[in-house]
């Protein structure tokens, strides 16, 4: 395995050393580390079983679907990445009303977004 491979292993989270079986999985030189996939997708299903289970099913699959968006985007095509991230942003709205916003993201969306308006609207200002 080269070093730089290693270091990026390393850097996601694992070692070669901790973690022997990753270091049969080599990418190609010049495309994205596949290790870093094995990760972001157990690290992105416990946050979406974790929302599942705490009433954020509606949450959970857009966290999914826009997981599979950045790794579209990374290990795909942009152009795929792109579908992913426009269906969650139709499917947001359409989510949170039939199956409620047991997390109350919708307010906290639009009280985020007055604040970021008001420190735009500052800024412009002084």
């Amino acid at each position: 395995m080269s070093q730089a491979a290693t270091g990026t292993l390393a850097s996601v989270g694992g070692g070669v050393a901790a973690l022997p079986w990753l270091a049969q999985i080599e990418s190609p030189p010049g495309e994205p580390p596949y290790a870093a996939l094995l990760f972001a997708a157990t690290f992105v299903s416990l946050l979406g079983v974790f929302l599942t289970l705490h009433g954020g099913a509606a949450y959970a699959l857009l966290v999914w679907e826009g997981a599979a968006g950045v790794a579209a985007w990374v290990y795909l095509d942009p152009i795929v990445g792109v579908f992913f991230f426009l269906a969650a942003t139709v499917q947001a709205p359409l989510a949170a009303h039939l199956w409620g916003d047991p997390l109350s993201v919708r307010p906290r969306l639009w009280w985020l977004l007055q604040t970021l308006i008001a420190a735009a609207e500052d800024r412009q200002k002084g």
